[in-house]
This record gives structure tokens, C-alpha cells and sequence, in this order.
């Protein structure tokens, strides 16, 4: 057995199957983030403190938003490896990037927001060097996918464009409204699940091998 094919666990189930593991990690994952407030102690807000905020050192509870961003990635991994054939070369790396940096997201954790709570500052910059690479990595590979899609794909077309919108609208309009950061972060993760779970539910037109980008 070569190399490649220890790279495509897809190769040996069911089309149908492996897009229903993917979409369960995907909406497994949306759950753990979006009911992750839910667990938090008085003083979070979803408006405003963000996804990572619910996932901080030392907070209880931390686990369910680390659990979310573990899914996230794993999903995406093996989304990027089912899709080699068909996506851009840039997107195929850009989400192998996104996934690896989504890992290092779950397991470097935000500085505390709670008064008093010890830090580490460089577990910290970590996790802030990890999801800054994945909102790059996330944003580049749609931006190949988009430019490799031909006439035939309009709706996926636009759907790319949205997403792409998003990624580079959204971070810093949260960043000039603090009070609604929290709240647009999360709206950009909703973006993010539908578009993956577009591309794992989407057939591709045309034969494996239109890898251009």
C-alpha cells in the first residue's frame, strides 16, 4: 500500500458514508460552540466575549468549545482529503492548514477573561498565532476554490463570494464594534460550517483531475 492511499480514508467507505460522518462532525462541532455559553459562569456574554473567551485557561467547562474546535478540524481534515481530486491545489493545502491550525486552536487555550485568573501568556500567543492562521488559511483556500469553479457552478459561485465577504468583513467590523464581537465571530463560524458542509454535500461536476489554482 503507498502513501497515498494511506492519505484517503475516504477511498474505502461509501460516498454517502463519509459525507455523513462529515456532516456530523460538522454539526457536532456547531453545537459544542453555539451551547458552550450556555455553561459559562455569570459575566459571559455571547454579544460580546468571544468563541475562544468560552474556551479560556482554566475555566470549567472550557472542554465543550475545545471539543468544538477538535471536531471543526477533524471534519475539515477529512473533507480535504476526500476532496483532493476535485479542489484547487490552494484549497486542498489552505484546508489542510485550517484543520492543523484548528487543532492547535483546541489545544492552546485564549488568556482567562475572569478577574484574578492566573495566566499563561504563551499558550496564549499561541492560540492567537493558530486562529489567525486559520482565518488566513480559510479565507485563501475559498478564494482558490471560487477562482477554480467554472460557469456551470453560479449558485456554488456565489455561495464562494459570500464566504469570502465574511472572512475579511466580519473579523475587523468585531474588532471596531466590541460590543457585537462576539456575536459577528459566531456568525462567521456559521458561514464557515455551511460552507464546508456545501462542499461535502455538493457533487462535483465534470471527472476528478480539474485541479487548476
Amino acid at each position: 500500500m503507498n502513501g497515498p492511499q494511506l492519505l484517503q480514508p475516504a477511498t474505502r467507505l461509501g460516498p454517502a458514508i463519509v459525507r455523513s460522518v462529515i456532516i456530523a462532525l460538522l454539526l457536532s462541532s456547531a453545537a459544542c460552540i453555539f451551547l458552550a455559553p450556555l455553561a459559562m459562569p455569570g459575566g459571559y456574554s455571547w454579544l460580546y466575549h468571544s468563541i475562544s473567551e468560552s474556551a479560556a485557561q482554566g475555566l470549567r467547562h472550557a472542554w465543550i468549545a475545545r471539543m468544538g474546535f477538535l471536531l471543526f478540524g477533524l471534519a475539515v481534515l477529512w473533507l480535504a482529503l476526500q476532496r483532493r481530486p476535485h479542489w484547487a491545489r490552494g484549497t486542498y493545502w489552505m484546508m489542510l492548514v485550517f484543520a492543523v491550525c484548528m487543532f492547535g486552536t483546541a489545544a492552546f487555550s485564549h488568556k482567562p477573561w475572569l478577574p484574578g485568573a492566573p495566566v499563561d501568556a504563551m499558550e496564549d500567543l499561541l492560540h492567537s498565532v493558530t486562529a489567525t492562521g486559520m482565518g488566513f488559511a480559510f479565507t485563501l483556500g475559498v478564494v482558490a476554490r471560487w477562482l477554480q469553479r467554472g460557469p456551470d457552478q453560479p449558485r456554488s459561485r456565489r455561495f464562494d463570494l459570500a464566504a469570502i465577504l465574511a472572512a475579511t468583513l466580519l473579523v475587523p467590523v468585531g474588532g471596531a464594534l466590541p460590543a457585537v464581537g462576539g456575536l459577528l465571530q459566531r456568525l462567521m463560524f456559521a458561514v464557515a460550517y455551511l460552507w464546508f458542509g456545501h462542499e461535502a454535500l455538493v457533487p462535483e461536476p465534470g471527472k476528478p483531475g480539474q485541479r487548476a489554482v
